[in-house]
């Protein structure tokens, strides 16, 4: 029996991703993805009621294992998995299963990511990175912002061959 899968990678190589901020990025991820899916839902439902477009190339597989994950539990959620692995592997995985129309991947960005350092270095960075005003932080640091990625997704059915030979190289995130 196959069932949809989402799959949540959290970025390991940030020193200021602590295990909370990695959940709470794992959540953002989740609402993005469900986001964008619901999205999708609207596009098709436009296409749907217009009988000058065609829906010829959209993926009615993708729509239909999202709406078995989404109804999978009174909540509005399916099964979620989230993985670990270097963020160069990330990356280069969902670009690689971005080209299954059966496969959706995705990034999801935090536009003002929090990160602290010392007032020394802060000061040599230039203030057009920053997202959200500096402030002190403890004795002797800046806190800053930055747009930063912070966790992707791929979903999928669990016994696509495709998904399955792209993740199972990847461990349970810890």
């Amino acid at each position: 029996m196959t069932y949809p899968v989402l799959y949540l990678f959290p970025r390991t190589d940030l020193a200021s991703m602590t295990p909370g901020k990695a959940m709470a990025h794992a959540a953002h991820a989740a609402n993005a993805f469900v986001h964008t899916m619901l999205q999708h839902r609207k596009d098709l439902e436009r296409l749907a009621s217009d009988p000058n477009l065609t829906l010829a190339t959209y993926n009615f597989d993708l729509m239909n294992a999202f709406r078995t994950w989404e109804t999978a539990t009174p909540q509005g959620f399916g099964t979620t998995i989230v993985l670990q692995a270097t963020w160069l592997d990330v990356i280069t995985t969902i670009n690689n299963l971005n080209m299954f129309g059966d496969i959706h991947v995705g990034v999801s960005t935090d536009p003002t990511y929090p990160y602290v350092v010392p007032n020394e270095v802060a000061a040599l960075i230039p203030a057009d990175v920053d997202t959200m005003p500096r402030h002190p932080g403890a004795p002797g640091q800046m806190v800053m912002y930055r747009c930063e990625d912070t966790c992707a997704w791929t979903f999928g059915m669990k016994d696509n061959p495709y998904l399955r030979m792209a993740l199972d190289k990847f461990s349970l995130h810890p």
